[in-house]
């Protein structure tokens, strides 16, 4: 057992809590798949006519709350993450093993690549398959998709919200288009909507069901009792990611000034981007998490290094131009721990190496 006070805030103090892995971080993999699989499995069992696959961030449980609010009966919901040990092709897996007479299946603000023997399957058997996205696809991998049957719909100028707001629900006014004008803003970095960075908090800190529940019950999750839960989660984010940046070091390689830094701050991307944009001002910046996760960011204007999900690619991940993410591989326990001792150092390796394949240095 690990006591309490090795992984207390108030016992060690932001500079060391900001790098301890916390009991997540800790959680064998096999039990989180275990749990997710049994949940998502047990849903299917009681029926459905709708199921979404998204992305667990704001955008993916926004597009959840789009696709629940369109569906015509009952509806599962699985968001996954990159990182997670339950992740897309996985619940795909799934689905592909099932009979989906009669049920619409919707992936939604997932730019990752998965068994096109489980897409076909699932198109063949369901009524619809559609697939909704902003991050950027390669016109191969899209060809594959939908040769096997899928409708896939891509649009990188909007986020995934906003792309099934547009389709699913005409773009009308009310509740849903405010969601999805928070979103876009939150998720593709507008940052000029007020109440979208608060948004973005909601869907990391609140679980799935409490965020589209609150939806399609007609209020945003930032309101009410789970807005004051959100405020304090990101009273405690903001210090985290101070920190983050405060320890942050920036090496050059070849023409690029890269920032490194290491933390258990949840909300990576504004980390990276005080890093990229913010008085350091690194040509990239890579942000690699407590829970074996790397993120890589640079200037969202797209006018120096644009290639951070190439890089991501090579790490085994994807995502956007200036913002894209992977999970660490480990070989064994002693080069975890190696990791969290070392705060990430043994990594940094794997990172400059994919960055400087992808840069051409």
């Amino acid at each position: 057992m690990i006591p309490d006070e090795l992984g207390s805030r108030d016992e060690l103090g932001l500079e060391e809590y900001a790098v301890t892995p916390s009991a997540d971080d800790m959680r064998p993999e096999s039990e989180a798949f275990a749990e997710a699989e049994a949940d998502l499995r047990s849903r299917l069992d009681r029926g459905a006519r709708t199921v979404a696959v998204t992305h667990n961030d704001a955008d993916g449980l926004g597009s959840a709350a789009m696709i629940q609010a369109h569906a015509s009966g009952p509806a599962v919901l699985c968001p996954v993450g990159h990182n997670g040990a339950y992740q897309a092709h996985d619940a795909l897996a799934e689905l592909a093993m099932r009979d989906l007479s009669g049920v619409d299946v919707h992936v939604a603000d997932l730019g990752v690549e998965v068994d096109p023997d489980d897409l076909r399957r699932i198109a063949e058997s369901a009524d619809s398959a559609s697939w909704w996205d902003h991050h950027r696809w390669d016109d191969e991998w899209r060809e594959t998709v939908e040769e096997a049957g899928w409708d896939v719909a891509v649009d990188e100028s909007i986020c995934a919200t906003k792309l099934l707001h547009r389709k699913l629900h005409d773009g009308e006014a009310g509740l849903l288009a405010r969601l999805a004008e928070l979103t876009n803003d939150h998720d593709m970095w507008i940052h000029n909507v007020p109440g979208s960075k608060i948004l973005g908090a909601a869907a990391q800190v609140l679980n799935w069901e409490s965020y589209v529940d609150a939806v399609v019950s007609g209020e945003l999750p930032t309101e009410g009792e789970t807005g004051e839960i959100v405020r304090d989660w990101m009273s405690l984010q903001e210090e985290l990611e101070a920190e983050a940046v405060r320890t942050a070091d920036v090496t050059q390689f070849g023409h690029l000034d890269v920032a490194f830094t290491y933390t258990r701050a949840a909300r990576t991307s504004e980390v990276g981007n005080e890093l990229a944009e913010g008085p350091i001002g690194a040509d990239v910046a890579v942000v690699m998490g407590t829970d074996g996760s790397v993120h890589v960011y640079s200037h969202s204007n797209e006018k120096g290094f644009d290639r951070c999900h190439e890089v991501a690619r090579e790490l085994g991940g994807g995502g956007h131009r200036t913002a894209a993410g992977a999970t660490f591989d480990f070989e064994d326990f002693r080069e975890l721990s190696g990791y969290w001792t070392g705060l990430g150092s043994n990594k940094r390796i794997v990172v400059v190496e994919a960055l400087m394949g992808v840069a051409g240095e």
